[in-house]
């Protein structure tokens, strides 16, 4: 049993065991027949985690999941989270979650947004348990907007959805 898990913000050398556990998370999605694709995907470029900002979650000296965001349109985008399939249940990615809502009302913005999957429990399910909602398509932004594009042609639009939350609803 791990003792007490950290949070503390990404640092650049964190980037290839973040990948790491970016590709380890993926393989759930094979046993969904109409995702098992995604388990097949490259690796999540190490310059997204260079060009981000974030918040990974430690215990003991070991990296169980992270939190890469970045500013997108005037929103603070959710750009992975991710945490080790052997710490799956453990409140890893509530913490991490929680951590990116509460530095993104610290940094001035008001709005989380996210792109995922509407169906499977640990995505789009999962974000709306914590008071994420679809995001209207006249409220979506370019930046927004040219990452929904660049998703829809590598994985189905019908599959997925954007969401946000406003900062100001945390502990509401």
């Amino acid at each position: 049993m791990l003792r007490e898990t950290t949070i503390r913000p990404l640092v650049l050398g964190d980037a290839p065991i973040l990948q790491r556990i970016s590709t380890e998370a993926r393989e759930r999605y094979r046993a969904i027949p109409v995702l098992a694709h995604v388990a097949d995907t490259p690796p999540v470029a190490l310059e997204r985690f260079e060009s981000g900002s974030g918040w990974v979650a430690e215990s003991e000296g070991e990296i169980l999941g992270h939190a890469l965001t970045k500013p997108v349109d005037s929103l603070l985008f959710l750009d992975n989270i991710s945490t080790r399939p052997e710490a799956t249940g453990m409140g890893i990615g509530r913490k991490l979650l929680e951590k990116v809502l509460t530095g993104a009302a610290e940094d001035g913005f008001d709005t989380v947004a996210l792109t995922t999957f509407r169906s499977p429990p640990w995505n789009g399910p999962w974000f709306r348990r914590f008071g994420f909602l679809p995001i209207l398509e006249a409220a979506i932004g370019p930046q927004l907007a040219a990452i929904i594009e660049r998703q829809g042609a590598y994985l189905d639009p019908e599959q997925r959805e954007a969401l946000s939350r406003r900062v100001s609803a945390i502990g509401e």
